[in-house]
C-alpha cells in the first residue's frame, strides 16, 4: 500500500501559525501525534511517500527515526533545503524533487508546490498545511488537513473521483465570482528552481575563498528595503491564524518576530531566496526592532 503526508515540521513550535495550538501546547505534542498515528497504520510493507518539509530544526529531523516501518521516499520541499541529500539518506530509502507514481492505472506527479504541479495528471502536493484539501487537479496531503494521519492510495482515488465526478462549484469556491477580486500579486518564489545545501558540507555552505567573494560581490544585487518596510512586511505576513482568524497585536509580534528568525536563518546559511534576498544583519536588526516593539506592547 502506498501512503502520502506532508509538512510534519518536526520540532517547529510555532504552533499558531499553522493552528495546531487548539489541541497541543508544544511541538513535542504535536510530533508525538503525528508519530503513533503513522506506527498505527503503516506496516513493514508499505511505502510512504513524505511530500516535503519534515522537520523544522535538526533535533526535529531525528524524530524520523521513530517511524518505525514501512519504505520512505522523501520528495524535498524548502525547509528540506538546510540538509544535504546524503544527510537525509540517513533517514529515507529515497530522496528526490519530484517524482511520478502510479496508482490504479493512473499517474500521478508528487511536488512539494501547488505551484510547481502539473496540467497533465493528477498531483500530490503539500505546503499549505491545512488551508484546503482538494482542487480542481491536485490533493494536499498536509498532516493539518488529515488529522496527523498518513493518506492512503484508496483516499487518493476516493477523493480524486470526488472532484472529478462529485463535487460541486462550491468546493472550488476560489473560481465563484466573488472571489474574484483585485489582490496585490505575491510572487511565488517556489516556483523556480530552489538552490539546496551543498552536499560537501552540512554546518558551513562555503567551502571555497573563490565562493565565499561571489556571495560578497553578489551582495550589491540584495534588494533594497528599509527596515521599518521589512518590519511591516513581517507583521503582515502574520497577523492571522488561518483557523481561528486575526491575532491579536502581541501574539502578531511574536509570530512576526519567529518568522523574522527564520528568515535570518536562511540567510546565515547562504539561502538567499529563502531570506528574501536580504542580509543577515538586516534581519538581526529587523529583528531587534520587533522585540523592542513588543517590550512595549501593553
Amino acid at each position: 500500500m502506498k501512503y502520502f503526508l506532508s509538512d510534519t515540521h518536526f520540532g517547529d513550535n510555532r504552533l499558531q501559525l499553522f493552528g495546531r495550538d487548539l489541541i497541543a501546547n508544544t511541538s513535542e505534542d504535536i510530533d508525538n501525534i503525528i508519530i503513533d498515528n503513522y506506527n498505527r497504520k503503516i506496516t513493514k510493507d508499505d511505502t510512504v511517500y513524505f511530500i516535503g518539509d519534515i522537520s523544522y530544526t535538526q533535533e526535529g529531523l531525528e524524530k524520523m527515526k521513530y517511524l518505525m516501518k514501512g519504505t520512505k521516499i522523501l520528495i524535498r520541499g524548502n525547509y528540506d533545503q538546510q540538509f544535504t541529500k546524503k544527510k537525509l539518506l540517513e533517514y529515507f530509502d529515497e530522496v528526490h524533487d519530484d517524482l511520478v507514481v502510479e496508482i490504479k492505472d493512473n499517474k500521478f506527479y508528487l511536488n512539494h508546490y501547488p505551484t510547481n504541479c502539473k496540467k497533465d495528471m493528477f498531483n500530490i502536493c503539500g505546503h499549505i498545511h491545512g488551508l484546503w484539501k482538494v482542487q480542481r487537479n491536485m490533493i494536499n496531503v498536509g498532516v493539518d488537513a488529515w488529522h496527523f494521519m498518513p493518506v492512503s492510495e484508496e483516499q487518493i482515488i476516493f477523493y480524486m473521483n470526488g472532484i472529478k465526478k462529485h463535487y460541486d462549484a462550491n468546493v472550488f469556491a476560489g473560481e465563484l465570482e466573488p472571489n474574484n477580486v483585485k489582490q496585490d500579486i505575491i510572487v511565488d518564489k517556489h516556483k523556480f528552481q530552489l538552490n539546496w545545501v551543498k552536499e560537501e558540507s552540512i554546518d558551513n555552505l562555503w567551502s571555497t575563498e573563490d565562493e565565499i567573494l561571489e556571495v560578497e560581490q553578489d551582495k550589491d544585487e540584495y534588494k533594497i528595503m528599509e527596515t521599518k518596510e521589512i518590519v511591516e512586511l513581517m507583521l503582515k505576513s502574520s497577523d492571522h491564524n488561518p483557523y481561528t482568524g486575526m491575532l491579536s497585536k502581541k501574539d502578531n509580534l511574536i509570530a512576526a518576530i519567529d518568522l523574522a528568525k527564520l528568515c535570518k536563518d536562511f540567510a546565515d546559511k547562504g539561502q538567499t531566496d529563502e531570506a528574501m534576498n536580504i542580509l543577515s544583519e538586516e534581519w538581526a536588526v529587523v529583528i531587534s526592532e520587533l522585540e523592542g516593539m513588543l517590550l512595549n506592547c501593553a
